[in-house]
């Protein structure tokens, strides 16, 4: 055999077994919903949607019930479609679904479940106490930005009701002086 056969039956080879691996990969699993649309190899099910998918999952809801599932990409999303189903996800059994999903970004960068916003579960609860402590500890919740501005905003009446009686006034100037007034304060 010469070497351009061999290369070849090599890459022939290999084809076939990334092949035959992508199809084992994705065989569908039992546990999942049924799939109204066979999803393509790397993109899924993304050609097959319209841009406005509304009517298509109306369609797959008749073809499939309430509970359906569609590859994203190579991400397998599970599509709760109406009031009900959703309902009882997000309020009954809302530990059960409250998890984020793991993407690619958190695989490459080390980022699992960690920081606020790729965190879930019990390290996710516990930045969420952290955090509105501290907000709070600076002051959010309370109204001490509009008591400032109420502030500003009757002392810029007065000098404006003192500045009318001597004459000297112009709506412009007050104008700007009063957004001043309140940025400082926001500051």
């Amino acid at each position: 055999m010469d070497l351009s056969n061999n290369i070849t039956w090599i890459i022939s080879v290999s084809v076939v077994v990334i092949l035959l691996t992508y199809v084992w990969s994705r065989r569908r699993d039992p546990k999942y919903p049924p799939t109204p649309l066979r999803s393509w190899p790397i993109v899924g099910n993304m050609l097959q949607l319209n841009p406005d998918p509304r009517a298509q999952f109306a369609g797959f809801r008749k073809q499939c019930g309430d509970i359906y599932s569609l590859y994203l990409g190579s991400t397998h999303v599970v599509v709760l479609n109406g009031f009900d189903v959703v309902k009882e996800a997000i309020i009954k059994q809302a530990d059960d679904f409250s998890d984020r999903a793991v993407t690619f970004v958190d695989i490459v960068s080390d980022g699992v479940n960690r920081g606020i916003g790729s965190s879930s579960g019990a390290v996710w609860k516990e930045h969420r106490i952290f955090s509105t402590t501290v907000l709070r500890s600076f002051g959010l919740g309370k109204n001490i930005l509009a008591e400032k501005i109420q502030e500003e905003t009757s002392h810029f009446i007065t000098t404006y009701k003192l500045q009318r009686r001597t004459k000297r006034y112009s709506v412009c100037s007050y104008y700007q002086c009063l957004k001043y007034y309140v940025l400082y304060d926001c500051w």
